[in-house]
């Protein structure tokens, strides 16, 4: 990684290759994460993206989360704040209204960041050898980093990405899937599919442990 990652969640494949995918084939819908649209309108990426996914009504993708070794954490802020260089693009259409950064919807604060130093990063994905050089060449043509706080430097990577071919690998240890009832295992409250901000893509999850990430 050429820059420090930022992130609360550890980042999946499928993710990236998603809003890699949008960014190429729907940037119009790029800027629209509202959490009332109906899971009808979601876009199915099932056949979309290329690797393989596990069917069924709570389908997932065979991608894993984001592997490291060494990594460096420590904790930053950012601060969400009014400027008032920029109340000339203020739109409250028509009626007069006061911004008081003291309090309310306004208010400034400092919002917490996590922050990680990782020299390296990896991801496993059940694909084929086409697939995986599709994979390479959404992630390198449409994004320069992942994580959070992208455009303040963070998470940049170092193309190209290089490609190696894996054995005997349990993706599904290495994911957020669906809770199977009466299974025993690390359960949260999460996203399993894209897109993860949506949630109609949210449900107790079975979250690898540590060990299976590195």
């Amino acid at each position: 990684m050429r820059t420090p990652i930022c992130f609360t969640e550890r980042p999946t494949l499928d993710g990236i290759v998603s809003s890699c995918w949008m960014k190429e084939n729907r940037p119009d819908l790029m800027t629209t994460q509202r959490l009332s649209i109906p899971q009808k309108e979601l876009i199915d990426f099932r056949g979309l993206l290329p690797m393989a996914y596990e069917d069924g009504n709570s389908w997932y993708f065979l991608a894993s989360s984001m592997c490291y070794g060494k990594m460096i954490s420590t904790h930053s802020w950012w601060r969400k704040s009014w400027d008032s260089q920029y109340d000339y693009l203020s739109d409250f259409k028509g009626k007069r209204r006061k911004v008081a950064v003291g309090e309310g919807e306004f208010k400034s604060y400092m919002v917490p960041m996590s922050i990680f130093s990782i020299p390296l990063i990896w991801f496993y994905v059940e694909c084929t050898e086409e697939q995986s050089q599709e994979i390479k060449r959404l992630i390198e043509g449409n994004i320069i980093g992942i994580g959070k706080k992208v455009g303040q430097g963070y998470g940049w990577f170092n193309p190209p990405l290089i490609i190696e071919e894996v054995t005997d690998i349990d993706i599904k240890k290495m994911r957020p899937i669906p809770m199977v009832p009466g299974e025993v295992g690390n359960y949260h409250f999460c996203s399993f599919r894209p897109p993860y901000w949506h949630p109609s893509n949210m449900d107790l999850c079975s979250v690898p442990n540590e060990e299976h990430l590195k």
